[in-house]
């Protein structure tokens, strides 16, 4: 009797629950999420969105500029979304901001009615340029940059010398110009109105040379270049257009794309084949595979329609600006989820370039810069008559109670 009792306690401990000898029961392993680094700094909607190229004597650093209807123009490490500074000084909301390929000027039009050029190093105003209205978008152009181009709502294209301070050539249109791009191979182009088309015109006189139709119907309502200033980007109705920037013929892998819904701004990464878009008065990203028109992946969390969105040079994330006055930062690598490795250099180091050391930027100080005058000031008087203002912080900078400074972004679980 003992030896049976004992031999059924073996047989039971030997015994495993059928749950864990079946792996099809087995608690799942949770996805991971794409979480933005969120970027905050502006009170008001985002109206556009630009990163630069990046800079290996800055240790492959590349910065992210955005302008809002708040009067602010904000300058970001573009691969953390921290604050660099701020360029303050317009009066109306800003319409376009962009740098130039070194990042050691920044241009804004807005709609004071003038447009501004700014040092980027030291955030010091260098001039002041007046219309006679909204001035809606603004472009570096000539062979070494070193000519502006200003489109208003009025119509009036303008150029303008920058060594010299003064107007090149001027020329009235009967549509309002919204968007100006100029190409590597110095092809000037702009858009007249909503019309479904891009105009080329001479740079020497602003006047009109062609025109390119992009479709039959709908608004053109963003013409802009990809960050490697290799592709022409084209938004119209519900399709995405792509052309060789220099020789504005359609892109030869993939001429175009086609939604479901009207869009209205989109950002394309050549290397990886990937186009990022936003429909209109959407509150969500979409990340496309232009190689199987799948999609990859959509953002969500902005609380207000897009209006500005692209790709940083190394194709590791891409950015979009929302009527909520955020910029959020997105991994296009789901590896790389959350808050990913930032490639930058040590903190405590000599960043040559940027004349301080690479501390975070919030807790940064402006000190004296190795560049105590614009380059292009060295060999003339200086730009206007404008009042020079340092880098300010945001308005809502808050600071934690131990009396050190927050980051006006954070990461959102």
């Amino acid at each position: 009797m003992a030896e049976t009792i004992s031999t059924q306690m073996r047989s039971m401990s030997l015994e495993v629950p059928p749950t864990s000898l079946n792996p099809q029961n087995q608690p799942k392993e949770k996805p991971k999420k794409r979480l933005p680094v969120v970027c905050y700094g502006s009170t008001r909607p985002i109206t556009d969105l630009r990163f630069t190229a990046e800079f290996e004597h800055e240790g492959g650093a590349y910065y992210l500029i955005t302008c809002s209807k708040d009067n602010s123009v904000l300058l970001r490490d573009g691969q953390s979304g921290d604050w660099v500074g701020s360029f303050k000084g317009h009066k109306g909301a800003v319409w376009s901001a962009v740098l130039d390929s070194r990042a050691t000027l920044a241009l804004s039009a807005s709609g004071d009615f003038t447009a501004k050029l700014w040092d980027a190093y030291q955030g010091t105003l260098l001039g002041t340029i007046q219309h006679k209205h909204v001035v809606r978008c603004a472009e570096f152009g000539g062979k070494d940059e070193d000519s502006l181009y200003l489109g208003g709502m009025d119509g009036a294209l303008r150029s303008w010398d920058i060594r010299a301070w003064k107007q090149i050539a001027e020329h009235k249109y009967d549509q309002a110009i919204k968007h100006l791009v100029w190409t590597p191979g110095g092809t000037a182009i702009l858009t007249l109105g909503d019309a479904p088309k891009f105009c080329v015109y001479d740079p020497r006189t602003c006047q009109l040379e062609r025109e390119v139709k992009v479709g039959e119907s709908g608004k053109v309502r963003q013409v802009i270049l990809s960050t490697d200033r290799q592709t022409l980007i084209v938004t119209h109705s519900n399709q995405v257009s792509l052309y060789d920037a220099n020789t504005l013929e359609p892109h030869s892998e993939n001429p175009s794309f086609k939604a479901s819904m009207d869009l209205a701004c989109a950002a394309y990464h050549k290397p990886s084949s990937q186009l990022v878009v936003a429909g209109v008065n959407s509150l969500d990203s979409q990340l496309i595979d232009l190689n199987t028109g799948e999609t990859q992946f959509v953002g969500k969390g902005h609380t207000g329609p897009i209006h500005g969105i692209g790709f940083s040079p190394d194709g590791r994330l891409f950015g979009s600006g929302s009527e909520d006055g955020t910029v959020r930062l997105w991994p296009t690598n789901l590896e790389e989820h959350g808050f990913w490795t930032v490639r930058s250099l040590p903190i405590g180091t000599q960043n040559t370039a940027r004349g301080s050391p690479i501390h975070p930027p919030h807790r940064r100080t402006p000190s004296p810069s190795p560049l105590t005058q614009s380059p292009l000031s060295r060999s003339r008087t200086p730009l206007g008559q404008g009042k020079s203002q340092p880098y300010r912080k945001p308005q809502n900078q808050i600071s934690s109670t131990n009396g050190t400074e927050k980051t006006n972004w954070r990461r959102i679980s």
